[in-house]
């Protein structure tokens, strides 16, 4: 890792604009091809053989796959994917923001495997058609489509979105809910102008009879960028907080007006608007609808955020700064029971930290304590580790990151009042590379490590 590190900084050296992959380093996350922890570098992900589900938003990226199951030629691999799957993959890929890299493993003579190249020459064809569905656009502004993808690009008269159609629907009718431009016009790539009809809202069109079998796309002009009738987002760290809470609402679409509400009422756009983002010291339920062009667009949207109760300070913690750690040897997939397996050492540790033995396998760690929180407040916690780890407070569960994994994080929140709450945190590594740290701050906050002076034991 540390060579890797040395080699992204001497590219950075030698051309501060360069793209590097972010497989410099040990700290790619697995199959998820995201870099995590706390020594992440690389410039773009490289998720293996999957697409994200949402993407990666705001990263670059670009999904890294095989036509069969190996990389390299394999006389025995003939589990080959279908072109239709293929095409289908690029689709998905672009709709979602990211790039496609497909490998191809030559045989030991040069030459391409024929199954590959049939893909190839079939993908090629499908891209003659339909390439402008795919070069140069945009991700998806809709959320999930029950008949396929959705991309788009700006034009010089407004803009234009192309639906790739996975599954047919019945009767060949393809409805496109929540869209509120003026559809200027209308037509299946390869095949000239289609029946639509537009509604405020909806647009609907007739699809004929003969359909290319990897995937049609039909492309529609908008006057304007794509307008999407979709609902408010009322985003806060979390619903749960003891003095005040920041919450924001908001839409994607800058020609969306929001109506919100927090006395319990229905959103109209005669309600009073509170300033964004909002400040909450009590709870409070808010409510939220979008309206176009004086009307609703959407239903309305929902969150209730409550003011709760501190946990109470223990009576009786430790004087000592840093916390008690045991190790304890063993084979594991997931946190043992550590009443169970017995510990070979126990010892004195200023923080939560492996350094003194980053390269063991097979080894689990408990450390237990006191940390001392400075003022009423929800905190939240980020766990990071490789392989699986636990974080309680008060012998509460706050972050259960269990399981084999790589350098990943995640967090939690824990309600707490000033002074001492007991802590422990649980940890594992299989095999391969190991990390553990844990982060801290007052919502709202920058989280930063919990030192030798936040721990007694």
């Amino acid at each position: 890792n540390a060579r890797g590190k040395d080699l992204y900084a001497f590219c950075r050296h030698l051309q501060p604009w360069v793209l590097v992959n972010n497989r410099v380093g040990q700290s790619r996350a697995g199959m998820a091809g995201m870099s995590q922890g706390l020594d992440a570098i690389g410039d773009f992900g490289t998720p293996e053989q999957e697409v994200p589900a949402a993407g990666l938003p705001g990263v670059d990226w670009e999904t890294c796959m095989t036509m069969n199951q190996h990389w390299g030629w394999t006389r025995a691999d003939n589990d080959w994917k279908s072109t239709t799957e293929l095409i289908r993959t690029l689709v998905d890929v672009a709709s979602k923001g990211g790039n496609f890299l497909l490998n191809v493993g030559p045989m030991a003579d040069g030459r391409f495997p024929s199954l590959a190249v049939d893909r190839l020459e079939q993908i090629g064809a499908w891209m003659d058609v339909h390439g402008e569905a795919i070069h140069g656009t945009r991700q998806s502004p809709f959320g999930a489509m029950p008949f396929g993808r959705c991309t788009w690009k700006l034009t010089d008269t407004g803009s234009r979105i192309y639906l790739h159609v996975f599954d047919v629907p019945e009767g060949k009718v393809l409805r496109l809910p929540g869209i509120g431009n003026a559809v200027r016009d209308v037509q299946l790539l390869g095949h000239g102008p289609i029946a639509f009809v537009s509604k405020p809202g909806e647009l609907s069109m007739t699809l004929p009879a003969s359909l290319d079998r990897h995937c049609p796309v039909v492309a529609i002009d908008l006057a304007g960028e794509p307008i999407v009738y979709t609902p408010p987002d009322i985003a806060a760290v979390t619903e749960e907080f003891v003095q005040r809470l920041t919450v924001d609402v908001g839409t994607k679409s800058p020609m969306i007006d929001v109506a919100i509400t927090t006395d319990g009422s229905e959103p109209t756009l005669k309600s009073p608007r509170p300033s964004l983002p909002i400040e909450l010291q009590s709870t409070t339920t808010i409510k939220a609808r979008s309206f176009h062009r004086g009307e609703p667009v959407s239903g309305i949207v929902e969150r209730t955020f409550r003011r709760v109760a501190p946990w109470p300070a223990a009576t009786n913690a430790g004087s000592e700064p840093g916390l008690f750690c045991s190790v304890h040897a063993g084979t594991f997939d997931k946190l043992p029971d550590f009443n169970k397996v017995p510990s070979e050492r126990t010892f004195e540790t200023s923080t939560i930290t492996i350094e003194d033995d980053p390269r063991r396998e097979n080894v689990a760690r408990r450390f237990r304590g006191f940390v001392l929180v400075p003022s009423e407040e929800t905190y939240a916690f980020d766990l990071i580790a490789d392989d699986g780890a636990q974080l309680l407070i008060d012998g509460k569960m706050v972050v259960d990151h269990d399981g084999l994994h790589g350098p990943t994080q995640k967090r939690g929140f824990a309600p707490l009042s000033s002074g001492p709450h007991a802590i422990e945190v649980r940890w594992f590594n299989k095999s391969g590379a190991a990390e553990l740290a844990v982060k801290w701050a007052r919502i709202g906050g920058t989280p930063n490590e919990l030192s030798r002076s936040d721990l007694r034991h």
